[in-house]
């Protein structure tokens, strides 16, 4: 009989000290935090702006004296702070280009005073076939009439239009392409043409161009 009981008090000395034991157990692991492990990808768009910020930082150092720089998402524009002469090439034939001070009266007359500006627009990088097409469709805009034909103005609007809304990036970089346009109409004087113009080609440092600078028809 006392080895009997003696059997029974270490089985449930054994139980109690088991029960215990998973107790404790639980209690320190429902205790400690768990360690999550982060598989988050770098961010996109983060990457992008820096790329971005770096673009602009570039830009921002190309501004001469006398221009301004902003940015608004991805468009960069140069601004130059005073208004240049503008008139329109369609008179050109008008005007007396042999006689300077004439040609000058003209200009005066016909011409306008508003702000020249330079805008960049990013987008992501072409492909080489979306390029070509690009070029081909700006290319159908051209008017050209026919031989002894009469110049149609309306057409020749229509084609301008048509020319100005397809337009071709002019620069690139590894992952863009970058659209560039300027105020349209030409300027007077000859100064402030080279001056505008020295401030388009110095983007030829910044980016890589898709095509060699075609020569100059009088605008910068």
């Amino acid at each position: 009989m006392m080895k009997h009981s003696c059997r029974l008090l270490i089985a449930l000395l054994t139980f109690t000290v088991g029960v215990a034991s998973a107790l404790l157990w639980l209690k320190l692991t429902s205790s400690t935090p768990n360690t999550v492990v982060s598989t988050r990808q770098p961010d996109l768009a983060s990457v992008r702006d820096d790329r971005f910020s770096e673009m602009e930082r570039k830009l921002r150092a190309h501004t001469p004296d006398g221009w301004d720089f902003s940015r608004d998402g991805e468009v960069f524009t140069y601004t130059r702070r005073e208004k240049v002469l503008f008139y329109n090439g369609f008179n050109m034939d008008l005007a007396d280009r042999s006689d300077e001070a004439a040609f000058e009266k003209f200009v005066r007359e016909h011409g306008w005073k508003d702000f020249y500006s330079i805008k960049l627009r990013v987008v992501p990088k072409v492909t080489k076939d979306d390029y070509a097409r690009l070029k081909r469709e700006r290319e159908a805009c051209k008017y050209r009439p026919e031989p002894g034909a009469d110049f149609s103005f309306e057409r020749w609007e229509q084609s301008s239009v048509c020319y100005h809304e397809h337009l071709v990036p002019i620069y690139f970089t590894d992952k863009e392409s970058i659209f560039v346009t300027v105020s349209e109409g030409y300027i007077f004087p000859q100064a402030t043409v080279d001056e505008c113009r020295r401030v388009v080609e110095s983007l030829d440092t910044v980016f890589r161009r898709y095509e060699k600078r075609e020569a100059s028809d009088g605008r910068p």
